[in-house]
């Protein structure tokens, strides 16, 4: 129809930042006076938000695989925080968790498996592949020099698709986890032009 219904509105102190609907239902990644940043579940007949209580920093978000997957930054040990990626199991309310050597900006599914990029990894810009069943990585792929943290992943059209502040892009071969093809552009990730 077009139309927009009625806007969620939430309590005094909470703001969003991101959202991700899917088969397991639609989510909401904000913070509360009490956390950086947590994940809400939204009913979508209501509107009402309900505190999943994830304790991790959450960067990115996506969801499919029967389960919700978060990047940032984990707890392992209860006070450090370490790069990694979560697994939110939406029946049950659980949290697994995966240490990455990278922090994850960006994090898709689809194309054989969940995929995460940190823009910042020991190596530069490196692509996780990460196993839906175990949330594992199974394969790290190294996509050139570090340019920023800002990096975007997503799946489609038989490849995973990677690119960066820096312009850089990246087709990643599901198949074989090696990189199909590169190409440098002219457009940024929020940055149409180059500077002069």
């Amino acid at each position: 129809a077009n139309t927009a219904g009625e806007p969620v509105t939430a309590d005094e102190g909470l703001s969003f930042f991101d959202i991700e609907t899917g088969d397991e239902g639609t989510w909401l990644v904000g913070s509360s006076p009490e956390m950086a940043t947590t994940l809400y579940a939204v009913d979508p007949t209501t509107g009402e938000l309900t505190d999943q209580n994830v304790q991790m920093v959450i960067d990115s978000i996506a969801s499919g695989e029967g389960a919700v997957w978060l990047g940032g930054t984990i707890f392992p040990d209860g006070a450090v925080g370490v790069p990694g990626i979560g697994k939110f199991d939406a029946a049950s309310g659980e949290l697994t968790t995966t240490e990455v050597p990278g922090e994850a900006g960006s994090i898709a599914v689809g194309s054989g498996g969940v995929w995460a990029v940190a823009g910042l990894g020991e190596d530069g810009t490196e692509l996780y592949r990460i196993d839906p069943a175990t949330g594992e990585v199974t394969a790290t792929i190294p996509l050139g020099e570090a340019d920023s943290g800002y990096v975007k992943v997503s799946t489609g059209a038989g490849a995973v698709w990677v690119t960066t502040a820096g312009g850089a892009s990246y087709a990643v071969d599901p198949a074989d986890n090696t990189v199909a093809g590169e190409a440098d552009s002219m457009g940024t990730l929020g940055l149409f032009f180059p500077e002069s």
